[in-house]
Formats: C-alpha cells, structure tokens, sequence
C-alpha cells in the first residue's frame, strides 16, 4: 500500500525497565498493538562508550536492540509494525521508560540496529523512539489548538566561550515557520538580552507555547537537573541549573513544547532517571522535551533544528518531526550524530496546531464502512452507467474542464526562500510584517512580506551569476563584492531571474525594506540597542574597542539580528532603491562600511553618493514573494 510522506498518528509500544540486582534488570511490554506481556528477566552485562560512530554505534545498538526485544517482545514488535505498515499515515511509537534503571538511560536507544533487517530502528520511516518517565501527576493536554502560538526562542553566547551556530539556526527556523507566521497561526520572540532575568520577564509578558534554547550545556552535579550556560548582564557566562530555568518558566504555564539544542540537555545521572534539564522539564509539566544527549556539532544542531520545525509547520506530529530530522542527520554528513537527539513525551501525538489526537474506533468504523461501499459501488453504477453513458460522458468532460480552469492555480509551486541552484552562498529568510514581536512596526511602505539575503553578495556568487572566473582563489570569495554600481546590481539580479525556471523577482531593496530586515524590529540606533560600544559584536566598523579589519570581513563573521540577518551595520555598505530627494541623481547606500566610524553605521546616518563603484559598497538582493502566497 502506498503511504503518504507525513505520519498523523503513531501507536505505542510501551516497554519498561527496572533494574533488580547488578547486571540483572527486568523488561515489561506495558502496551503494544499485539497487547501487553509478562515481566522477563535480561542481563546487561556491558557498558560500551562511542568512540568510532561508524562502528561502535552499531555494535551498542545491535546489544540494546538484541538484550532487551527477547523472543516474545521481539515477536509482539513484529508483528505490530506489520499492522501499522498496513494502515496508511500510522507509525509505531517504541516509547522507553527508564525511571528503575537510571544506569542504562545513559546508552543510546535511539540507536537500537535490528539485526533481522539489518537497519538501526531509527533509520525507518515509520518508527520512533521515545523516552518517558512515571510523573505521578501528568501534563494534561496541552493547548496547541488556539492561535496564535507563540515560539520564544532564546540563543545564548557569552564571552569566552566556544562560538555557536544559533545565528543560523534562527535564520532556518524563521524560513521553517513562515507559513506559519503570515497566516496568523503563530508568533516569534527572541530573548534579548539572553539572561534568565529576561527570560522571565518574556515568559511573564505574555503566554510561551514552545521554547527554543541554543547554548552550552552539561550535565552538572548531581542534585542540579543539568547546566545550561545563560548571559548575565556583562554577556558573561551565567551557569544556570534545571530548577532556576523551572522559576523563570513557571511564572506562567509551562510551555507543551521545549527544545533544548544543548550538549547533553538530554543527559543523566547514572543514580537518578530524573536528574537532567530535560528529565526535570518533562517531570513539572511540559508536555514533551527535544533534546541532545551528548555532544552534538553545530552543523548536525542546526539542519535538525531545519527539519524538525519544516514537518511541524506543516501540521506534523511532534514524533513524526522527530522522524524526519533524525532520517535528515542519518542521511547527512553528520550521519554519526543521528542518535544525539532524543525526545521525552508524557503525551502522543502532540502537533503544533492541532492539540492531542489520539485514535478512536469511531474513526476505524466509518473508515471500514467506507471502504465497504467503495466495494459495492461500481457493481450498483454499472446499470446506471451503460442507461446514461452519452449524458454523463458530457458531464464528466464538463468536470474534467472545470478542475483545469478553475483549479490550476492551486498547483502552482509555493515559492519559498531557498537559495538560488548553483550558488554558493545566497541564503534567504522571510522578513515578516506581522506576527513577529518587535518594538517598532513596519514602515507603511512595506506592506507584505518579503525575502532578503542574509548576508550581501559575495564575490563568490557574483563570479558565478555574472559568468566571470574565479582568479583570486577560494580564500576571498566569501568576501562580499564591491566595486560595484547600482545599475550592475540590478545587471545582477536580473541574470539571477533569467537563470530561474520558475517566475521570481530578485531586485534591490527599498529604502524602507532595507531598514525594517536590518533593525529586526527595533526602534533603537543600532538593532541590539543604543549603547555603541557593543557594536564590535555584530559588525565591522571603525570601533575604538575591537577595530578587528581594516578590510571587508567574510561575509557572516558577526552576530545577526533577530531576524537572521548579518552584517547590516558595517563590513561593506550597500545600495537600495531611492529616489534622490535633491534631483541630483545620487545612489543611496546604507549600514555603513569597515572604513566608518561607528556613528556612520547605524540607522540614522544614509549615505547619498554618486552612482559609482567603490571598495567600500556592496548589495543585498530581495526577492519577492507572489500575493497569493502571502496571506
């Protein structure tokens, strides 16, 4: 039977683990679509670590896989995967509870390799692992059906620590949800400044339905619930354990959905099932916990992050997210980090937009009573067909002709923010005019959505669109272009529209677009504040702290905006679309370059010029999306 892509329901199996003495623990099957079974003893008498993912991993899942499925768990697996495969859009939730065995919650399940198949569970389209703990008093059903949702996201990255890829991320996850978004479903905040005085009063502000945190992290001591390394208020790093994050959260309800992309977030102690930030979380209400159980590199962190939202926003479950960014990984060069990311859920089926559902027979019963009249129609029309053929052959030309003119526009491919095919660097993101949270609307001019490139062009990616050959090595080409006039940036995105197949516009941005994506919203000088002397953080300017380049820095080498947009203040400026109010027939640029003083690169300082190139002036390119994408 074919199967559609999405999954909208999964079914359970249930198994527990209790440990009884040393290496002697005990499996029960809770819950299966074949029933439930018998406690069974197993022993396990091995502790592996992964030092060799390609190798390792397999040989610790097939030990899993092989220790804890014993002939009749087995068996009851089996056969309940070959009825969900029978049911299209059903998968089967293999859902771990670990509370009496706190040692083994250390190993990584998702990584279970069935040696019948030959195939680690996870790498199954139709398969999920979950991990659960016994809370005496469960979440009830969150509230995920009342839009608009809100999604507060927080990326910490203090002084001194190792970079991180948030910056990214965010950009991914603002492209990922933009359906979302501009149909009023959803809202984004981001916690600025990122410290944990702030995240309460986000949280205090207004309802948090999902939660996004990208930091570092550990597993702390024991009795903490784990570290997550937040902000103070110098951008230093603030240790914060599993119960301050609980304080500042629980000022009102708990978010349904966390998603913590941490090294080890998802982590224990060996003595305590419950004592992890996303243990913690799970146990004082959350409905379910996205998090990483080990280390985790900011490439793998980032693409699932992609993913994991892209099935969400598309009315996907929770569990059918998580299947598709874990395939995404396995699929990927991070391949060996697959099994990183685990859920915790005390729910099932937990979407987005569409609350719990769970399985009624009242649905299974209409569904046995339509296929039954399936059967029998074509023998009862026959009659009627062979009676009316020259009459209903008319009607059915006269369907066939009302679909084609009335419903091809449905067909039409959605444009989304990709980046151009063949191009190296030329990353887009939605700037939204609604939804988003900011302290400062809109210019009125800008009345709907649109895409503009996260970073300006680079040297790179002009070379390919304008046919030129790359003669100053690959060391320069994320250097953005320069030396360019207003009219050879518009040559540009002109080439850029001749090399699409599909009808798109890519032009420069307006005066007022231009403003709005880099300001992320704000109303202040610069779109982190007033205070210039930060300004070193997020661009490249003439700044008496950290003048790090007398040059144009690569593209990206600085902190974004909450929009996902880099280098706006500084690193080369760059030409926008503008009347010249004086008739002289000047180009206008803005953000300033790495030859200004930081005074001249923030917003209120444009800069009209002669249409010409120079060293210190680059672009960025819009592209449009079609009204009738946009709602």
């Amino acid at each position: 039977m074919q199967r559609k892509r999405e999954l909208e329901h999964f079914e359970s199996f249930d198994l527990t683990i209790d440990h009884l003495r040393g290496t002697d623990y005990q499996v029960r099957l809770d819950q299966s679509p074949q029933g439930s079974l018998e406690p069974e003893d197993v022993t396990y008498d091995w502790f592996g670590t992964i030092e060799d993912p390609e190798r390792e991993l397999q040989i610790i899942g097939r030990r899993l896989f092989e220790t804890t499925f014993t002939p009749s768990i087995a068996a009851a697996y089996r056969a309940s995967v070959q009825e969900v495969r029978r049911r299209p859009n059903v998968g089967l939730r293999i859902c771990l509870s670990l509370d009496g065995a706190p040692r083994l919650a250390k190993q990584p399940w998702e990584a279970m390799w069935d040696p019948m198949t030959r195939a680690f569970l996870s790498d199954r389209p139709y398969l999920v692992v979950v991990r659960t703990l016994h809370i005496p008093e469960p979440a009830e059903s969150p509230g995920l059906d009342e839009p608009p949702l809100c999604l507060l996201a927080l990326l910490a990255e203090p002084h001194g620590e190792r970079p991180l890829a948030g910056r990214t991320e965010w950009s991914r996850i603002v492209n990922a949800l933009e359906p979302q978004v501009h149909g009023g479903r959803l809202r984004l905040r981001r916690v600025e400044p990122p410290t944990l005085r702030s995240l309460g009063q986000y949280v205090e502000s207004g309802p948090c339905h999902i939660l996004h945190v990208v930091a570092h992290g550990s597993v702390g001591v024991t009795g903490e619930g784990g570290i997550v390394r937040l902000e103070d208020d110098h951008g230093e790093a603030d240790e914060v354990n599993g119960g301050d994050l609980l304080r500042a959260l629980e000022l009102r309800p708990l978010p349904p959905l966390v998603v913590l992309n941490i090294c080890h977030g998802g982590a224990s102690h060996g003595q305590d099932a419950y004592d992890g930030l996303a243990q913690i979380l799970l146990r004082r209400g959350v409905a379910a916990v996205v998090a990483m159980r080990d280390v985790v590199s900011d490439a793998a962190a980032v693409g699932f992050a992609s993913v994991f939202y892209s099935k969400l926003a598309q009315g996907g479950t929770v569990e059918g997210a998580m299947v598709a960014a874990r395939r995404d990984l396995g699929l990927g060069s991070q391949r060996g980090e697959f099994a990183v990311p685990v859920l915790y859920m005390s729910c099932r089926n937990l979407r987005l937009c569409g609350g719990v559902e769970e399985a009624s027979g009242e649905k299974e019963g209409f569904s046995a009573t339509a296929i039954q009249t399936l059967v029998g129609a074509p023998a009862a029309g026959l009659g009627v067909w062979r009676r009316h053929r020259r009459w209903l052959s008319l009607l059915l030309v006269a369907i066939v002709l009302a679909v084609v003119r009335f419903a091809t526009p449905w067909f039409q491919p959605t444009p989304v923010c990709k980046t151009p095919k063949g191009l190296k660097d030329l990353e887009f993101v939605v700037i939204p005019v609604s939804g988003f949270e900011t302290d400062a609307g809109p210019a009125p001019s800008v009345g709907q959505a649109f895409c503009i490139s996260t970073t300006e062009v680079t040297s790179r990616d002009w070379r390919i669109v304008m046919g030129l050959d790359d003669r100053r090595g690959k060391k320069r080409n994320r250097k953005p272009v320069v030396n360019v006039t207003p009219k050879e940036a518009r040559d540009f995105t002109d080439r850029l529209m001749r090399r699409e197949k599909a009808p798109l516009v890519y032009r420069l941005p307006t005066q007022d677009e231009w403003i709005w994506a880099a300001s992320g919203g704000s109303n202040s000088r610069y779109f982190f504040g007033d205070d210039a002397s930060e300004l070193h953080k997020y661009g490249n300017c003439k700044n008496p702290i950290s003048d790090s380049s007398d040059v144009a820095a690569e593209v990206g080498s600085y902190q974004p905006n909450r929009f996902g947009l880099y280098d706006v203040h500084g690193n080369v400026a760059e030409w926008v679309e503008a009347e010249d109010p004086k008739g002289e027939g000047r180009g206008l640029r803005l953000g300033g370059s790495y030859n200004n003083a930081v005074s001249y690169c923030d917003f209120e300082h444009p800069s009209w010029i002669q249409k010409k190139g120079n060293l210190q002036t680059g672009f960025r390119v819009v592209r449009e999306i079609p009204p009738a994408t946009v709602e």
